[in-house]
């Protein structure tokens, strides 16, 4: 390799130039997936990097689990934030569904206000598997979830084959012991690729920007302009069209909840 300085930037996803048998340029990305990886302290943000997760997708599909680990949206929640931050494309996959059955108010708000799809599969029944796998033909997708909720197995499934390891959920406290330990990159078809990645127990929004958090939330869009002050926080403020759309039920509690935490989240 010619330059060190591009080995360095290269992500899994990119696609690059040869000369000789080295890489010499990575083609521009059409986007880029990263979270930030180190020392959640408020106090060590100094030791904390970027860490690039894939690059030009066209989904990025949330895996969470019915059951074992325990469904929990806020995750989800969360990386719906990061991937708008990106600019990408989200699906929702709840796995493990024969498990349980989750009638949580808030999924059928991704699908009907946030234009999310939120399939259901189970790699024990078959259920969904062939609606998830065709949602995602011809496309390069990454799989992000917490450990533990199934997204290895999902990809063995679909790629009929083990290529991935996969292990059951430890009994005590119900948490995802972690069997991928760095993303990789499956063809399951032509042009189908699928990026396997490790799970993750906290996702964390320390370095956004106060002022800039209310444009990831999709459903906030139509009512900013309402609001008596241009730069309303939709907390404090009164004539606030944000706080009086979720009075009258146009934005869930529960998404509007989530835009406070992360807002007093970041510094």
């Amino acid at each position: 390799m010619k330059n060190k300085n591009i080995a360095n930037n290269i992500t899994i996803g990119d696609f690059v130039e040869f000369e000789n048998d080295s890489i010499i340029n990575i083609i521009q990305r059409k986007n880029l997936l990263t979270r930030y990886k180190g020392d959640s302290d408020r106090f060590s943000l100094h030791k904390r990097i970027i860490q690039p997760i894939a690059a030009n997708l066209d989904y990025i599909v949330i895996v969470a689990s019915a059951m074992n680990p325990k469904f929990q949206p806020g995750f989800i929640e969360r990386y719906i934030i990061l991937a708008e931050s990106c600019s990408i494309p989200i699906i929702i996959c709840i796995s493990k569904s024969d498990l349980e059955k989750i009638e949580d108010p808030i999924l059928e708000y991704y699908t009907n206000k946030l234009q999310i799809p939120v399939m259901y599969t189970s790699i024990e029944t078959g259920q969904g598997i062939d609606e998830l796998k065709k949602k995602i033909f011809g496309k390069n997708v990454v799989f992000v979830g917490k450990s533990g909720v199934g997204k290895s197995s999902l990809v063995n499934t679909i790629l009929k084959n083990q290529v991935t390891k996969t292990l059951s959920v430890s009994e005590k406290g119900g948490q995802g012991r972690h069997t991928t330990t760095s993303s990789q990159m499956h063809i399951w078809d032509k042009n189908s690729y699928i990026i396997d990645t490790p799970g993750i127990r906290s996702l964390d929004f320390l370095e956004f920007k106060k002022e800039e958090l209310s444009g990831y939330f999709i459903e906030f869009r139509n009512f900013e302009g309402n609001c008596k002050y241009k730069d309303c926080s939709h907390i404090h403020e009164t004539n606030c069209a944000i706080k009086e759309a979720v009075r009258n039920g146009d934005i869930s509690k529960e998404r509007y909840n989530t835009y406070l935490r992360l807002f007093e989240e970041i510094i």
